[in-house]
């Protein structure tokens, strides 16, 4: 099944962006600010207490993701909010931003 791609505006830059598939990239110049969404990661111990941080973060994209709590049925209606590609927090999974069940 081909991956959906579709175009939307960056609420931070105003430029409009391209997504393949559930992931929303934001573009390049907001990557210098993304630490601050590790908060509430269960890696983000990495990024304060470890000298070389968490694995994960020079290689993650700020993208739009559902946040989903594991015990909610669909319909997920809830808007998506910008996290990395690589966040986890327990009791949640991540969804792409249009996914509803």
């Amino acid at each position: 099944m081909p991956k959906e791609v579709t175009m939307w505006a960056c609420d931070l830059c105003s430029k409009p962006h391209e997504t393949e598939g559930e992931a929303t990239h934001c573009c390049q110049p907001h990557q210098q600010d993304k630490q601050k969404y590790c908060r509430g990661c269960s890696d983000d111990y990495y990024n304060v207490h470890e000298d070389k941080g968490c694995w994960s973060f020079s290689g993650s994209l700020i993208v739009l993701k559902k946040e989903v709590h594991i015990n909610q049925v669909p319909p997920w209606d809830q808007e998506p909010i910008r996290v990395l590609n690589c966040y986890k927090k327990k009791g949640y999974v991540y969804v792409g931003p249009t996914q509803t069940h």
